[in-house]
This record gives structure tokens, C-alpha cells and sequence, in this order.
């Protein structure tokens, strides 16, 4: 990217850039002195324009605020810088003595330039800036002579104003040019010569303005200088906006490459977690800024999380769906949460409509949000997550929750619909619960005593006194034993959690079983029960309720003692089921209940995948795959089947099918109820239908979907159709739910 020349300027930019280069000689000078920026800016601060310092109008930038951290007192302490800038305000001073100054200021310029030929472009910089201040701040005070009104007061407006915008423009460059000279990847871009030029240049004119100020506040000459301030300026920051991306640009990478640095595996173990959180949130202070809200949505500091174990919820912009409703929850108490949407598209965040959403989830859902994203989160974070975490997290994919421990370092990195899993596994397991909720045992414990003292009650006049007062002190003790009990509760549940994340699941111990595909007794409790017995059972689902309503009739009959239920993921189908008492839904009437099922049912489909893929197993083979290939094809958004139908036998899958076949089945039952007799109705149901339809593949049928994330750890090429046997066709799918998913978690929380 080539700097285009200003066009208030008429001079040839390449014939400066040759001669600027010519100037710039070998750098000998060690030159470590960022500090004198802010030495500048504190000498201009000083000097009031019109009651107001420089920086006070429309136009002030988060750029400066740094200055609000500088201490009252700095002085230069190198003694070399010191001499330097001494030596550089009497040069100054002396060549621009003149009114002449300001018209030819290029071969003071040079001359400047040549004298600090050692120095790299930074330095030059800094310290012609700092010898100009202390020139114009002890001018300042010799021409007030004692009194308190600046010196610029007695200027008109518009040139007070003026004078303003070319201070600013010119700190603001200089700045830029000061932290693109340092960097190692931008040092060698032409635009920091020229741009030194220009700086140079305004130096010499403003300098040669001011000294000149006392006697020429009415001239003509004033006026006219002032116009060449205001060329100066929009040349600075014409340079500026070119600037400005680079800049970005350069930051972005800095940012990137510490946040790499700080959680690479081969770096060293920082000394507290803050130091991890002050890079991703981009905060300097931790005990000054507040870049968060918390989850009642008061704002709160990094210093909260202070060696604690944290979790960040990442998102591709607000893209989410109810698994992350769901992960949420497994963490919901012992860990807080920091929700962290990655923007791909900046300036779509402006809008009130998806800072609203976003506050709206991060409430429902009990986690941190940040308060300003643009602000707050670093610039190189987005990246680093996408290169640190791909596949997991890519933007458009699916959330992610990474795990941190006490001390910053990123332990482990995990899908959403992965955790949904966990968090089964884990409640099917009995972990969890509330702690016990207790009432006060003050009266109950204050009638023992009495009725233990109630035969000398007459000897001690303060008893009823006496019993209070223990009573009350025994339950002070009971309510602190009660919180250390609590106490260590959390602390168990924040470890077993962590584990819980970070373990492999135990595929070596699963087999395809009705209490493997019901998920113990968390999602379908009663269903337990039937297994348990050594029930048959029919798991139903679909989106026709007229063939969940003739299926029925057909099970659900005197003659057959079958228990049946609705699983589908169809909440309107259930709902009906449940008003009219077709059979048992096992969800009650909790819409996410249906949605968890089915999400664990995915989140077992994709880990089993990932554990044959490890162990170099065989899908095609696995029966674990082939059903729930089956059932989530069955139940696929956009072409779910009109009825599906599986038959157990208390924990034996026995089979599973279409539903006009299974109903099929079930319309011949007088042929072959007498064998169910001698084999039982499930083995004479298996065989009926294998002589009804067979194995073969059937060349007409439903349409199917299988879907798969595009974070899944595999993503197959051919997948074979399972009922024609044919290679299904691939698709790419994009999703977008923004309005519907706010619109439904907000009549929620309402």
C-alpha cells in the first residue's frame, strides 16, 4: 500500500523522501525514552487555550486518555536526552527568531533532520517535539509576565481554534509515527520519513508563529500564518488517515502475537490470571476499568476474577441456539462465566437491536457480558481464537466454552453441544442437587431446653433468658458449619466438573441398549422404570399427529400390555398428545427437555464418531452409529418423517423403522399374534416385519438429513443412504435465528 501525496501541498513527496533518506545515517544512539511523549503532552496540557485545554472538543480520542495515568511530577533523568533537547530548543529558538522562518521552512528542516542523523525516527521525533514544548512553555510565561490569562486569549476564535486542531493533529501523528517506527514489521514503511518531514515542518512554522505572537496578534501576517497552520493540518491528518488502518493493522498483530505468547503451551506459568485476562479484555487498570457486567448487569473489573477459575463462552457474533442454554447451566453456581461474541462484522454490533439481544441471553443464562466489545476485546483476540481453536470454533460455527484455571492458562477447549453430554452424563450420575434448605430449629430447640429445665425454673430467675441466648448461639454455629459444608460442596463441584470436561468418555463400556439411547433417569425417568421391568416398549416420534394417533389404536390396545411414548422432537405434535392422552410424552411439558434429548442423542452421535475414528473402528459396522444414524435422520429440521417407530424389550433394542412400515407391521397382527404367544411379541414382531419388507434397501422413500457441525471433529465425505443404500447428496447449510430465539428467551424471562 503506496502513501498518496497531500493535496494541500504542491512539493514532490518523492524528491522529500530521497532527501529525508539521505539524512538518515546509521542509528548509534540508544534511544529508550517513550516517556518524553508524555513530557510533551503535559507542557501543552498546561497551556490553556481560551479557558479550555487543547484536547477539550468534538473531536478528543480514546488516544489520549493514557495521559490520565502519567504522574504529576517527570522530569528527564538521561542526561544525554537532556543535553539533546536543551541544545535542540536554543537551535529552534534561534532559527525561527524571524518571521522568514515560516516561509521557507524545508532547509531548517533538513538541518534539523542532518543533526539527528544518529537518532532512529522516533527519537527525532520526540525530542524536536520536546524542545519545541519547553520553548513554548517558557514563552508562554515570559509574554503573560505574571498574569494568569493565556497568552492565546486575546486571539480571535476561529484562531484559537485553528491552533487547537493543529496541536491535536500534530500529536496525534506524532504518536502514530512513534509506535509504527518501533515496531520491527512497520519501521521500514516510507510513510514514517515523510510523515517525520511534515512533523518537522510544523514544528518550524508553529514555532516561527508563536514567537512572534506578542506583536503581531492584529497583523496581517498573523492571519496568514494562521492559514498555513491550516494547511499544515489537513496535510497531518490527511497523512494520518492513511495512518490509521496500518496502525490497526499493527496492533492487531501485537495483540495477536502476546495473546499467543501468553497461552502457548512453552510459556512460563504467569503469576496470576489477570494478567491473561488484562490481554483478552484489553484493559490496563483492572482496579480502575470495569469491562464487564455481571450477571444482575451491574458493571464489574477483572479484579473479581483474581485467581479463579474461569470459563469463556465464545460465539460467532449472537450465533446460538439452546445448546448453549443448556451448557450454561452445567456450570451455573461454582465457576462464572464470560460470554465473549467474536465479530466478524464490526459495525453490525452498532445496532441497539443486537446489543440488546446479547444482554437480554447473557442475563437469562446467568454469565458476564461485555460491556462495549468493540472496546474491550483486543483486536487480535478474534484471530487467535480462530487459529488456536479450528476446528472447534470457526466463525459460523457452533459456540465453544474454554476452560481457564486460577492462574490464566487455558486448559482445555470444548463444543457446546459436547458439554450438553457432560452435564447428562454427570446428572444421570447423581452429582448435583441443591444443598440442603433448612428451617430454623431456634423454636424447637428452645421447647427441649425448657422441658428439660422445667423443674427448676423456680430456681433461676433468667432461664427463659439464658435459653435464648444458647439457642441463638447454637444456631449461629449450626448457620456457619452449614456454609464451611457448603463451602467445600462448591469446591467439589468445580473439580468434578473440570474433570468431567476434560476426560475422554468411557466408550469401551457402551453398547446400543434402551438405557443407553434414554440417558438413565434424567431425561426419561418413567422410561426407566419400564425397562427396569423388562417391558415392551415403543419410542415413537415424527410430525404427523394422525399417524402417532392410528399407530396407537393399533398398540394401545386390551389385548397387548405395551407401553408406548412420544420422543420426538415435534413440541406441537407432543403438546397434542398430551391434551388429548394419546400415550406418554416422558417430557411433561417442558419444551428444552425434548430439545436435550435429542441434542444429547447428537453429542453421543459425534463423540462415538470421534472414539471409532481414534481407535481406527469401523462406522459402517458399529451398531451404536447405525442407530443414531437412523433416529437423527428421522428427526432432522426441515424433513423430519411423518412417524418412526422403535420397539424395545426392557434394555434390548429390538428394532427400528419407518413408520407406515412399523404400522404395517402392526396392521397384520392376526397373523401373526399366535407366534407372539410362543416367541414373544418382540421376536414376532422382528420377524413379520423381516418377511414383510427384509433387508434389502428400498428404492422409494422419505427424504432424509443427516446434519453434521462444521466444528465436528470429523465430517464425512459419502455418507450411504439407509434405507435406498445410495450415496446422499452434501450440503452446506447456513443458519441464521437471531430474532426468533431473542423474541422466545425474552417471553421467557417475562
Amino acid at each position: 500500500m503506496e502513501y498518496q501525496p497531500s493535496t494541500s501541498s504542491n512539493i514532490n513527496e518523492s524528491i522529500i523522501l530521497k532527501e529525508v533518506m539521505n539524512t538518515h545515517g546509521p542509528v548509534t544512539k540508544d534511544f529508550k525514552a517513550n516517556y518524553i511523549l508524555h513530557f510533551v503532552k503535559k507542557i501543552l496540557f498546561l497551556i490553556m487555550v481560551g479557558g479550555k485545554t487543547i484536547y477539550e472538543d468534538e473531536e478528543e480520542s480514546d488516544d489520549n486518555e493514557p495521559m490520565s495515568n502519567v504522574p504529576d511530577e517527570m522530569e528527564i533523568k538521561d542526561t544525554e536526552h537532556s543535553y539533546q533537547i536543551k541544545r535542540l530548543s536554543f537551535e529552534i529558538a534561534q532559527k525561527c527568531s524571524s518571521k522568514n522562518a515560516a516561509d521557507d521552512p524545508h532547509s531548517i528542516v533538513m538541518y534539523f533532520l542532518k543533526m539527528l542523523c544518529a537518532y532512529p525516527w522516533e527519537a527525532k521525533l520526540l525530542l524536536m517535539l520536546a524542545a519545541s514544548s519547553i520553548n513554548f512553555g517558557e514563552f508562554n510565561i515570559q509574554a503573560r509576565k505574571g498574569s494568569k490569562t493565556p497568552l492565546l486569549t486575546v486571539a480571535s476564535s476561529h484562531i484559537r481554534q485553528s491552533i487547537s486542531f493543529f496541536i491535536k493533529s500534530l500529536l496525534r501523528l506524532t504518536d502514530t509515527i512513534v509506535e509504527l517506527a518501533q515496531s520491527s514489521s512497520y519501521n521500514s514503511s516510507p510513510v514514517i520519513p515523510l510523515a517525520s518531514y511534515w512533523i518537522f515542518t510544523s514544528i518550524i512554522t508553529f514555532a516561527s508563529y508563536f514567537r512572534c505572537l506578542p506583536n503581531t496578534l492584529d497583523s496581517e501576517w498573523l492571519t496568514d500564518t494562521e492559514s498555513k497552520l491550516s494547511s499544515l493540518t489537513v496535510t497531518l491528518k490527511d497523512i494520518f488517515s492513511y495512518c490509521g488502518p496500518m496502525l490497526e493493522m499493527k496492533r492487531e498483530d501485537d495483540s495477536y502475537n502476546a495473546l499467543w505468547c501468553a497461552f502457548s503451551d512453552e510459556n512460563l506459568v504467569p503469576s496470576t490470571n489477570l494478567d491473561a485476562l488484562k490481554l483478552i479484555f484489553n484493559v490496563k487498570d483492572v482496579d480502575k476499568e470495569k469491562p464487564l457486567f455481571d450477571p444482575e448487569g451491574e458493571m464489574v473489573g477483572l479484579r473479581l476474577f483474581e485467581n479463579k477459575k474461569l470459563i469463556l463462552l465464545i460465539t460467532s457474533q449472537l450465533d446460538v441456539d439452546y445448546s448453549i442454554m443448556l451448557a450454561s447451566l452445567f456450570y451455573e453456581g461454582p465457576i462464572a462465566q464470560l460470554w465473549i461474541p467474536i465479530l466478524n462484522d464490526p459495525t453490525l454490533w452498532d445496532t441497539a437491536a443486537m446489543e440488546n439481544h446479547y444482554r437480554i441471553f447473557a442475563n437469562g443464562i446467568k454469565v458476564h457480558a461485555v460491556k462495549d466489545v468493540e472496546k474491550y476485546i483486543a483486536s487480535g483476540f478474534a484471530r487467535f481464537v480462530e487459529k488456536k481453536f479450528f476446528p472447534t470454533f470457526q466463525i459460523g460455527s457452533g459456540p465453544i466454552f474454554v476452560l481457564l484455571d486460577h492462574q490464566g492458562r487455558m486448559l482445555h477447549c470444548i463444543a457446546t453441544h459436547m458439554i450438553v453430554k457432560r452435564y447428562i452424563d454427570l446428572l444421570s450420575k447423581g452429582v448435583g442437587g441443591d444443598f440442603m434448605k433448612r428451617d430454623s430449629k431456634i423454636p424447637l430447640f428452645k421447647n427441649v431446653l425448657k422441658e428439660m429445665t422445667l423443674s427448676v425454673r423456680h430456681l433461676v430467675f433468667d432461664i427463659d433468658e439464658k435459653i435464648s441466648d444458647f439457642a441463638n448461639e447454637m444456631d449461629s454455629k449450626l448457620n456457619e458449619w452449614l456454609e464451611d459444608i457448603e463451602s467445600d460442596i462448591q469446591n467439589s463441584l468445580e473439580s468434578i466438573m473440570y474433570k468431567a470436561i476434560m476426560e475422554e468418555d468411557p466408550w469401551k463400556e457402551k453398547t446400543w441398549c434402551t438405557k443407553f439411547l434414554i440417558g438413565g433417569d434424567i431425561l426419561l425417568a418413567q422410561a426407566k422404570e419400564w425397562v427396569n421391568a423388562n417391558e415392551h416398549i415403543f419410542f415413537i416420534g415424527g410430525k404427523d399427529i394422525k399417524w402417532v394417533k392410528t399407530f396407537a389404536s393399533k398398540v394401545l390396545n386390551p389385548q397387548l400390555t405395551i407401553k408406548m411414548a412420544y420422543v420426538g422432537s415435534n413440541y406441537k405434535v407432543a403438546s397434542t398428545i398430551r391434551q388429548d392422552r394419546i400415550c406418554e410424552t416422558l417430557f411433561d411439558k417442558v419444551k428444552e427437555a425434548q430439545f436435550t434429548f435429542w441434542m444429547n442423542l447428537q453429542s453421543v452421535f459425534f463423540s462415538r464418531i470421534k472414539f471409532l475414528d481414534e481407535t481406527y473402528g469401523d462406522e459402517e459396522s458399529d451398531e451404536i452409529v447405525k442407530g443414531l444414524k437412523f433416529l437423527l435422520s428421522y428427526e432432522a429440521e426441515g424433513v423430519a418423517v411423518n412417524g418412526w417407530a422403535l420397539l424395545c424389550k426392557g434394555n434390548k433394542i429390538v428394532l427400528y423403522d419407518l413408520g407406515d412400515k412399523m404400522l404395517a407391521v402392526m396392521n397384520e397382527y392376526t397373523k401373526w399374534k399366535e407366534t407372539a404367544i410362543v416367541k414373544g411379541f418382540d421376536q414376532a414382531f422382528k420377524d413379520h416385519h423381516h418377511e414383510m419388507f427384509g433387508s434389502r434397501c428400498t428404492p422409494q422413500h422419505h427424504q432424509f438429513a443427516l446434519e453434521y457441525p462444521c466444528n465436528s471433529d470429523k465430517v464425512p465425505e459419502n455418507i450411504k443412504c439407509h434405507q435406498c443404500c445410495h450415496d446422499m447428496q452434501k450440503f452446506v447449510t447456513f443458519k441464521c435465528h437471531h430474532e426468533y430465539l431473542c423474541k422466545e428467551y425474552s417471553d421467557r424471562l417475562t
